[in-house]
């Protein structure tokens, strides 16, 4: 093999190893620091959400409780009013029309005022007998309400529920009467704090997360791994696959022993955090799964540009070598044609003359001084020969 073609191929391998190698440590590093980006934006995410989770637990709770301190208010002005109407001789008839009124034109749903018996006479729904009793196999709901006319209790909240008789959610709140034992209940239809729930809650805050597609999915589970929010319940409705098990398994932990997981496969970054109540007990976990198509997007982005530098510096380096190899065995190359050419016996002294004066300038400059010319007379007789 000439020497130019193995300075060449030793300069291109050894060019491309090393922008290779090169190339490869600068994706394998971008690859991870990406992950490592992506895992601390999820578990942002997921803490976001546990603290959502929190927060949308606790708020919909205060507001039925500053909801049923006006309720209860509004039973008490009612009681006054009813005190009033039987002292200025009104008949239930027309009590029960102001009554059936107010249910019209305020947010109250329904009205319900009885005798010492427990006998709802006054009320604003028409055509409607209905008699509290003490009995809670007779009424489940409403016997919790008989207190009042015992005394036993002055105000009697109940938390938002379905009704027995229709399965719609009211919320009802009773308080005693002013002129005598009474039970003055009123009650409000509860598709309202549904709403409150829908609008500050954690499906807003998903709707939101879901809607720029940086996520995947979430989910929130509860103790027992039921899904709070998540496809099937609310949001992520762009995802159809489910929790799997490499992901129910860490949940599991995370709830445990509260500790952020990471779970990494092929197409998915999952991030799971735990769920605090105000106490910070954990009460459940949030997962959140970020798509990694953006991940190795990156990744190959870095290895096609790796490939062009690689190819671009082969090129520059096989350009380069060719020129180095050939200025380098130019003299080489001088000195064959003359031994040839003396063999053949036309050599001609005239093509050493470039290998000569690069000699000398290469002695001259590591400051070597030139050999005096053999004036000898066996030096002569040789050159006479030649």
């Amino acid at each position: 093999m000439k020497f130019t073609t193995r300075l060449v191929l030793l300069v291109t391998v050894l060019t491309v190893g090393a922008t290779l190698v090169t190339a490869a440590l600068l994706t394998w590093t971008t690859r991870r620091a990406i992950i490592t980006e992506a895992e601390a934006s999820g578990e942002k995410v997921a803490r976001l959400l546990a603290r959502s989770a929190s927060l949308a637990a606790s708020i919909p709770t205060e507001v039925e409780g500053i909801i049923a301190g006006e309720m209860a208010a509004e039973g008490t002005l009612l009681g006054h009013f009813v005190e009033a109407a039987e002292r200025a001789r009104m008949t239930p008839d027309e009590i029960n029309r102001r009554l059936q009124s107010i249910t019209d034109q305020t947010t109250l749903d329904e009205i319900w005022i009885t005798d010492e018996k427990g006998h709802a006479y006054l009320h604003s729904l028409p055509d409607v007998d209905f008699t509290f009793s003490n009995s809670p196999q007779l009424q489940p709901q409403a016997y919790a309400f008989y207190d009042l006319l015992t005394g036993k209790k002055k105000v009697v909240e109940q938390d938002a529920r379905k009704r027995d008789i229709d399965n719609q959610h009211f919320k009802y709140v009773g308080v005693g009467g002013v002129d005598k034992p009474r039970i003055i209940q009123v009650a409000r239809d509860a598709k309202f704090l549904q709403q409150l729930t829908m609008k500050i809650g954690l499906p807003r805050t998903v709707e939101n997360l879901l809607a720029d597609r940086d996520i995947d999915a979430v989910w929130v589970f509860d103790r027992k791994l039921d899904a709070l929010v998540g496809p099937g319940v609310y949001g992520a409705t762009n995802r159809r696959d489910g929790p799997n098990e490499a992901e129910l398994g860490p949940v599991r932990l995370v709830i445990a022993d509260g500790q952020v997981r990471h779970v990494e496969s092929r197409e998915n970054l999952s991030v799971i955090a735990p769920v605090r109540n105000d106490q910070k007990e954990i009460v459940g976990a949030a997962l959140v799964r970020l798509p990694m198509n953006r991940v190795w997007a990156t990744v190959q982005n870095q290895v096609e540009i790796a490939a062009a530098t690689a190819s671009a510096i082969a090129a520059l380096g096989i350009l380069l070598s060719i020129g180095v190899a050939r200025y380098q065995s130019a003299p080489l190359r001088q000195i064959t044609r003359a031994a040839a050419a003396l063999e053949t016996q036309k050599f001609d002294p005239a093509q050493l003359a470039p290998v000569a004066s690069a000699a000398t300038s290469s002695a001259s400059s590591h400051g070597c001084l030139p050999a005096w010319p053999d004036r000898s007379p066996r030096a002569k007789n040789i050159s006479t020969r030649w």
